[in-house]
């Protein structure tokens, strides 16, 4: 984003963002450069994997500013990378798993969606998510259910049984 550029976000249940404020002057090296390109990055697997790195440590309060500030580079290299293909055929499908959890979502209703055979579909989680379709799909589920768990006053009994009501469990 340019300069003074202002940011959101919002979502429906607690979340948690990551915005990095950087000058761009930082992103001299030619492959942190590209990410000047594509300010909302889609965040890859080994990105993913420092992120929640990084939110154990703040979350136990073992992120010394220091060490803050050495995740930086890291993050941009994991980050410029790899970069997903714009014209992956997961992208729509996993939007849209992820906007609507509860669906019936089998194996063959994404395959369907993403207008794939079965065996594509299982084909490119595993290319590009390196997991199958049903494990991806209940690592979403439960990632819903802890962060209502977490960020809300519901007890466990509730949120198990709203999950089965709207068929968030497999």
């Amino acid at each position: 984003m340019e300069a003074g550029a202002w940011h959101s976000q919002c979502s429906i249940v607690a979340n948690r963002s990551l915005i990095l404020d950087v000058e761009q002057r930082t992103l001299t090296s030619d492959s942190w450069a590209v990410l000047l390109d594509k300010p909302f990055t889609i965040i890859n697997p080994a990105a993913r994997k420092l992120v929640e790195f990084m939110h154990l440590c703040i979350e136990a309060g073992t992120a010394q500013p220091d060490l803050i500030r050495g995740w930086m580079p890291l993050l941009f290299d994991t980050l410029s990378t790899r970069f997903p293909q714009e014209t992956s055929r997961l992208s729509a499908l996993l939007a849209q798993v992820e906007a609507k959890p509860a669906l019936p979502w089998s194996t063959e209703a994404m395959a369907h969606f993403a207008s794939l055979s079965i065996s594509r579909l299982h084909a490119l989680f595993q290319e590009e998510l390196g997991t199958s379709p049903r494990a991806w799909l209940l690592r979403k589920r439960i990632h819903l259910a802890c962060e209502l768990l977490t960020h809300t006053n519901r007890t466990i009994v509730d949120v198990a049984l709203d999950a089965l009501a709207a068929g968030l469990v497999i």
